[in-house]
């Protein structure tokens, strides 16, 4: 016993590295990916397989970094909703907030064609209220503000006729051909609204409140000009 206790101490001990060790696993790892029981690869092994993928990932990664620390507007976010709404599963139901979205940029695209092109050039004062895209994406309805004269007849000759145009530039503005079909509608509920509030205005209330009392001059019609009692 004491004799192999001597020997064990007389002999050196190699010290190895920690970061060699490390290093030579990882070699290991890539050298011989597969297991000597069963040959089946590691989870985590990267191999001549995933070079494709990895290309491409680093492709997005590099379009993504670029647009973040650039500031540019690369698209991106609008091909790829675009490219998401292109599906065709059985049956398409768009949700609230993914309508939202593709009707906010409609309407900017819409409103840029109406102002580059010659043909609208007889429209005057012409305002876009909103778009609103069908749940199945196969229509949108373009909501612009009428005035009530003479001018909204003009305006809705002129958009009526010019739906497949623009239809046909959004298409060439957003690289998709599955665009909606698009309606022009008038939007007359303000106008509405503006007439009953002339109407309220000029409405007859009753017994002229104005004229009994300073605590009454707060109430009745806007035509009701009767003064508190004991002004003259």
């Amino acid at each position: 016993m004491q004799r192999f206790v001597q020997l064990l101490m007389k002999s050196v001990i190699p010290v190895i590295p920690v970061r060699g060790i490390a290093d030579s696993l990882i070699a290991c790892s890539y050298v011989n990916p597969y297991s000597r029981r069963t040959g089946r690869g590691h989870a985590n092994d990267f191999t001549h397989r995933d070079l494709p993928r990895f290309i491409i990932a680093n492709k997005k990664n590099f379009t993504r970094t670029i647009a973040r620390l650039v500031g540019v507007d690369s698209g991106l976010g609008k091909a790829m909703l675009m490219l998401d709404v292109g599906k065709k599963p059985k049956q398409r139901k768009l949700n609230e907030a993914k309508r939202n979205r593709l009707g906010r940029m409609f309407l900017e695209h819409v409103f840029q064609i109406l102002c580059e092109h010659d043909r609208f050039c007889d429209i005057e004062g012409l305002e876009l209220y909103k778009v609103d895209v069908g749940p199945t994406f196969k229509v949108m309805d373009v909501y612009w503000l009428a005035k009530g004269d003479k001018s909204d007849e003009i305006i809705e000759k002129v958009l009526k006729g010019s739906e497949d145009f623009v239809r046909k530039r959004l298409s060439e503005l957003l690289g998709s051909h599955n665009i909606p079909r698009l309606t022009f509608i008038a939007e007359r509920k303000h106008l509405l609204e503006q007439e009953m509030n002339r109407l309220f205005e000029k409405a007859d209330y009753g017994m002229q409140y104005r004229a009994l009392s300073h605590t009454g001059a707060v109430l009745g019609s806007m035509a009701d000009a009767g003064s508190p009692n004991g002004d003259e």
